[in-house]
């Protein structure tokens, strides 16, 4: 018998994923990638509602990389609402 089993998370492509700041709210996000060591599509997904708003506040978006194997991984990303004009 020969078991082919992926069993290794994607790897983000980004180490870190930059800060994301607008002034009154941001209404949609860019994804970033990963890639997956057998080959496969990773499909992308966050935990976010949009639009993010409120005055001085940061939120923390998880993005979550799953390769359709049952491996995932995950990267955070800060969206930073700071009305400066």
């Amino acid at each position: 018998n020969v078991i082919i089993d992926d069993t290794t998370a994607p790897t983000p492509d980004a180490v870190s994923l930059s800060d994301i700041t607008a002034e009154c709210e941001v209404t949609t996000l860019t994804a970033p990638t990963a890639t997956d060591n057998c080959g496969g599509t990773v499909t992308v997904s966050h935990n976010a509602t949009l639009p993010i708003s409120g005055e001085g506040t940061t939120t923390i978006v998880t993005w979550t990389y799953d390769d359709g194997n049952g491996n995932t991984s995950t990267q955070d990303q800060n969206v930073i609402i700071d009305d400066t004009t």
